[in-house]
């Protein structure tokens, strides 16, 4: 495990906290000439901390029987140790790389999903003062994305949604991790901005008010995405009582097969898939890029919040985000 300092191109403010870097992790598998890799990206709202993760994975490495594993054998041994959700997803993802090298397939054709050569991706606004948006959304030439995710608290919601709906043409995608206490509160915003061009709201409330998302969803037509609601759990149809949707995010899902298992639950209920990130560089944006044939809306800017990426593994051109061998 090897650390990876990521700084970001502005200050990072959500609804709960403010950052300006990153510290995530490199994974690595190797034998001979094969190397896996993956990113990991822990999360502290699930109580995720590098020292965490560093003691699970010396825990995991103690009992790796240094030889290469089957599949079956390999989950065997990852099933009986106790990891959080974003090594557990690193680990995964990283053996993945690894043994789909080794039995000479690319990694789609080993999740057996189909290959997607480019998609369109939201970008994330964050909290700033409402004064500094149009200049935000100039200066970062974001007119090129066809949605952009807009960060809200509940103090400045109304005013940063008009705002950013004064100067951008394309949908608006409403992001509130968690910032109100009810329904009340959020329909009274929503009524505010029903003329404007919104896609969706997602995570308004916290995720243990059940009852608050319900009253939410019986009384608006906009779409409610479930975020912070979402970690590795089946996806069962009570979901659907309260949310439109869910983001799915690897880190959170624990891997891909996990994740890949949740985005055909929520299709086969009727729920939409957002397919989400962390900040992240392009090698963890690379992991879900793969997935992202399987979702209904794309929001992989990670790797484009950030000023260093040492991968390099993805571009973006005209909002759509490609794989870099595929130039």
């Amino acid at each position: 495990m090897t650390p990876i300092t990521l700084d970001l191109l502005f200050d990072w403010k959500i609804s709960r906290n403010t950052s300006n870097q990153k510290f995530n992790q490199l994974i690595e598998v190797s034998e001979h000439k094969f190397i896996g890799r993956s990113e990991l990206a822990f999360n502290i709202r699930y109580e995720e901390s590098l020292e965490l993760v560093q003691d699970q994975f010396s825990n995991f490495v103690n009992r790796w029987p240094n030889e290469i594993l089957e599949l079956s054998d390999f989950f065997q041994l990852i099933d009986s140790i106790e990891l959080c959700s974003s090594l557990r997803c690193a680990i995964e993802w990283a053996y993945i790389d690894f043994i789909s090298q080794f039995t000479d397939q690319s990694v789609d054709e080993f999740l057996n999903i189909p290959l997607l050569r480019s998609v369109d991706t939201s970008f994330s606004i964050p909290i700033m003062e409402v004064s500094n948006i149009k200049r935000f959304v100039s200066e970062n030439n974001l007119n090129r994305f066809k949605s952009l995710k807009l960060k809200v608290n509940r103090e400045q919601a109304y005013e940063l949604t008009e705002e950013l709906a004064s100067c951008f043409p394309g949908k608006i995608r409403i992001d509130g991790n968690e910032a109100w206490e009810d329904a009340s509160e959020v329909l009274n915003f929503l009524n505010q901005i029903s003329a404007l061009n919104i896609e969706f709201l997602e995570q308004p409330i916290k995720a243990e008010l059940y009852e608050q998302h319900l009253l939410l969803k019986n009384n608006t037509d906009i779409k409610i995405i479930a975020d912070e609601n979402i970690t590795s759990q089946t996806i069962t149809k009570d979901l659907l009582r309260y949310f439109d949707g869910i983001n799915i995010k690897l880190m959170k899902s624990a891997g891909p097969y996990n994740a890949i298992k949740q985005i055909k639950e929520a299709k086969s209920i009727g729920l939409e898939v957002l397919l989400g990130c962390m900040i992240e560089s392009s090698l963890g944006i690379s992991m879900a890029f793969h997935l992202a044939s399987l979702a209904d809306y794309i929001d992989l800017d990670g790797f484009l919040l950030i000023k260093n990426d040492p991968f390099k593994i993805l571009n973006e051109s005209g909002g759509r985000i490609f794989s870099s061998s595929l130039q």
